[in-house]
């Protein structure tokens, strides 16, 4: 084997052991990840997103906007999946959609980008919510294999 090949294998491999990315705003622990990973050509995996809210109260207006950098995965046919909650309540929360390879734009690997936002119950008033959502983005590599 070719050091330049090897070297992409290896760097491939790399890519596979990042199936996973955790990331925190105050009191709501975020962590997005893929199973199984890595994804296979021909077969598909769940990118599951796992929200613990403990803050105690609820999550209003939740956006959930999964995508991937290069477009080499879609989500039923499309380049993006956006999921949206009223209330989320507090505690552990789980959203998961399936993932496959975008056959017309075939990849090594990909970067997986997982935004969400949100406003809290201190920005809820019966007028509606008061300043701006809470946003923040999960973003992790997978290995196509």
């Amino acid at each position: 084997m070719n050091a330049r090949l090897a070297l992409e294998k290896e760097s491939i491999n790399a890519m596979t052991a990042k199936c996973k990315q955790t990331g925190a705003l105050t009191l709501l622990d975020i962590q997005a990840r893929l199973d199984p990973c890595p994804l296979k050509n021909g077969s598909s995996s769940q990118h599951v997103l796992t929200i613990d809210n403990q803050r105690g109260d609820n999550l209003y207006e939740l956006v959930i906007t999964v995508s991937s950098y290069g477009k080499g995965i879609e989500f039923a046919g499309a380049t993006e999946h956006r999921h949206e909650e009223k209330i989320v309540p507090a505690g552990m929360s789980k959203y998961q959609t399936t993932i496959k390879p975008n056959n017309s734009k075939p990849a090594k690997a990909e970067e997986i980008i997982t935004a969400i936002k949100f406003y809290d119950s201190t920005q809820n008033f019966p007028s509606g919510f008061f300043g701006n959502p809470e946003e923040t983005t999960v973003k992790y590599t997978i290995a196509i294999q």
